[in-house]
């Protein structure tokens, strides 16, 4: 199995002009993916480590063809430089979300890690084709999900934020469906601290005594 390098992971994001805030989110998943990768390998259980920190890594590398506005995005200003760049990946990629663009961008040279950043997408945990199936996939797609721009909060607060932001503009059937996934995400939880010994609540402070 080939995988970059962090070095070459980096690379990459500077090649796509992934934005600061992106990628200091993408480091707060690395982290928390990382740190449960350890602890579930050393209970016994068949995992790549390096994996899972890559493509953490790299999970939104184009995350930048979702931005509705360039502008609007918190950090520093971008350049007009940036955002001509931003917009070319929006017309390569039109009509996709950030993790198909990226897989069909990596599955050719980094196959694993492309199918990892696939299987990150939100609504993903409720399809049989896409549903993060490995330890791998596991890990990356919850750690998203528990790092919110890049501090590491609750589900129950990741949740309870994607209401407040995305709530009101969606219909009925759209918020059964959210309450499905956020349901399946809470399972996954479950089954990646059972094994620990830990809860979800005790992530921050292991962490930090790890650290």
């Amino acid at each position: 199995m080939k995988l970059p390098s962090k070095e070459e992971c980096y690379a990459l994001l500077a090649t796509y002009k992934v934005p600061g805030h992106v990628i200091r989110h993408s480091e707060a998943v690395c982290r928390v993916a990382v740190f449960l990768a350890k602890r579930l390998k050393d209970k016994g259980m068949a995992l790549d480590v390096q994996l899972v920190e890559r493509a953490a890594l790299l999970h939104d590398l184009l995350k930048t063809i979702d931005f509705q506005d360039f502008n609007a995005s918190f950090g520093d200003k971008p350049s007009s430089q940036e955002i001509a760049f931003w917009q070319e990946l929006k017309v390569k990629y039109k009509g996709m979300k950030h993790e198909t663009a990226a897989y069909l961008l990596l599955k050719e040279r980094y196959p694993q890690i492309a199918h990892v950043i696939l299987t990150h997408r939100y609504s993903a945990i409720l399809t049989e084709d896409e549903r993060p199936k490995t330890w791998e996939e596991k890990l990356v797609y919850y750690a998203d999900k528990r790092v919110k721009h890049d501090t590491i909060v609750s589900l129950q607060e990741r949740f309870e934020d994607g209401r407040k932001r995305y709530g009101r503009l969606k219909t009925k059937e759209e918020q059964e469906t959210t309450a499905r996934i956020e349901h399946a995400i809470v399972m996954l939880e479950q089954e990646i601290f059972n094994p620990l010994g830990i809860t979800p609540n005790q992530l921050v402070e292991e962490m930090q005594h790890a650290s």
